[in-house]
């Protein structure tokens, strides 16, 4: 049975380049920091990236950089880019595909903006107040429980309050 690799990647850096080589699902979780990412898609590869941002009092910039080489055949590309902005912050997304061949399928996505008011309406109905709902919501977004960094976990607790 085939499985692919799923990893979790928790930003403390401001710049990560990372070679992919097989079939992988990546998470980034950014929390209040600028970063730039650059990833190297290799032949027969398939991607999904999933860049998940909260910002808080700030304003970020977040360039995710996907680079495909002429020779890299039968490679599949996704990105999913979704920022959360909490309090006076923004969010600039800079979603980069260089692709320098033709036998290849990409695709990108962006989601910007607040948690979504039908989702914290849904959760007040199920008796969460409205600080305990974005607190679910953002948990289930970056997968907290799923976490074994305390660092993150303490911070992410921190922002979200």
């Amino acid at each position: 049975m085939f499985k692919k690799e799923i990893k979790y990647i928790f930003l403390k850096d401001e710049k990560i380049e990372i070679t992919i080589n097989s079939d992988i699902d990546i998470y980034f979780l950014i929390l209040n920091q600028n970063v730039d990412i650059k990833l190297i898609h290799l032949a027969n590869a398939k991607c999904n990236i999933h860049v998940n941002v909260i910002a808080k009092d700030k304003d970020l910039n977040i360039k995710l950089n996907s680079i495909v080489n002429k020779n890299e055949k039968n490679t599949e590309l996704h990105q999913y880019l979704n920022g959360y902005c909490l309090k006076h912050s923004s969010i600039n997304f800079e979603p980069v595909m260089d692709i320098n061949n033709n036998v290849i399928n990409v695709s990108h996505e962006i989601v910007l903006g607040d948690i979504n008011k039908d989702i914290l309406f849904y959760l007040n109905t199920k008796n969460y107040d409205t600080l305990t709902a974005r607190s679910v919501f953002l948990n289930s977004i970056f997968l907290i429980n799923e976490s074994k960094n305390k660092k993150f976990n303490e911070f992410f607790k921190k922002l979200i309050a």
